[in-house]
């Protein structure tokens, strides 16, 4: 359904509503992760994984950890709390990102984890990547 000028009045909305759920979920995001423009509907994926401490004495294991993801890419960067599993996701603009994450329980939240590599969001698609703190 378009109005009189072909534009999409829904897409409005749905901006409205994301950014009201978004509000109290811990999302934050420090530039808009995806625009309309002329009324054309927003490519996006999402981007989901965990932040795990790995490591420990033989024969080592991975637990999960309290703290949040940042996401940096295409002149965006977002920042979002895990859930109590460690557990993290967002739906962002397709592009190369860098995945970083912050713990308490790590060097007390001073010292980043890593994610073993740069994730690639594809357009409708799912891209899953953890992000790990190295324990000794």
């Amino acid at each position: 359904m378009t109005d009189p000028f072909g534009r999409f009045p829904y897409v409005a909305l749905l901006s409205l509503a994301l950014t009201a759920a978004c509000s109290g979920s811990g999302v934050s995001a420090r530039s808009s992760p995806a625009s309309t423009a002329g009324g054309t509907r927003t490519r996006s994926g999402t981007l989901r994984g965990h932040l795990y401490a790995v490591g420990g004495p033989a024969p080592g294991h991975r637990w999960a950890l309290p703290g949040s993801i940042t996401v940096s890419g295409n002149g965006t960067e977002w920042e979002v709390k895990v859930d109590s599993d460690g557990g993290y996701s967002m739906t962002m603009s397709p592009g190369r990102y860098v995945v970083t994450g912050h713990s308490p329980d790590f060097n007390d939240g001073a010292v980043p984890c890593s994610a073993p590599n740069p994730a690639q969001v594809g357009n409708g698609r799912t891209t899953t990547l953890n992000v790990y703190c190295q324990m000794r």
